[in-house]
């Protein structure tokens, strides 16, 4: 992305040719210079993939985005996984783990164990709580 393209002061091709110079000094395969360019004026609140484009909104960034990215691979139907990166307290609740699912489904209710690295069953629970984090404030699921 190419950022404050709106400037009269704006060297857009030079540093398209400056970004393709660098991966081919980085001796980048055709795939990786094979790659979209996204012009924005973030502060004006628009990106898009070409300058004769509207400049009105950030939909041509989000649609690069989604196409790059891959969904997370993960298995609804498998087994709960879920890597703990945090636990907390709650004085009403217990025990909070905080993580990523990498397989199966969570419900309340649902018994689940904590397993260690090393296979062995650190302890049992029950689900009383499913909670989600958006931005700085906890909305129960």
């Amino acid at each position: 992305m190419i950022n404050k393209v709106d400037r009269p002061t704006s060297r857009v091709s030079e540093v398209e040719n400056e970004i393709f110079d660098l991966f081919c000094n980085l001796e980048a395969n055709d795939d990786q210079l094979d790659y979209p360019v996204i012009y924005a004026a973030a502060k004006n609140g628009w990106a898009v993939n070409s300058m004769d484009k509207p400049k009105d909104s950030v939909k041509d960034l989000l649609d690069v985005v989604i196409k790059a990215i891959p969904p997370p691979n993960l298995d609804p139907d498998g087994d709960l996984k879920m890597l703990i990166t945090q636990t907390s307290s709650n004085q009403y609740f217990g025990k909070m783990l905080i993580g990523r699912i990498a397989s199966g489904s969570i419900a309340i209710g649902d018994k689940i164990s904590v397993v260690q690295q090393n296979g062995e069953v650190d302890s049992q629970a029950k689900v009383v709580r499913i909670q989600k984090r958006f931005g700085m404030i906890d909305v129960d699921l």
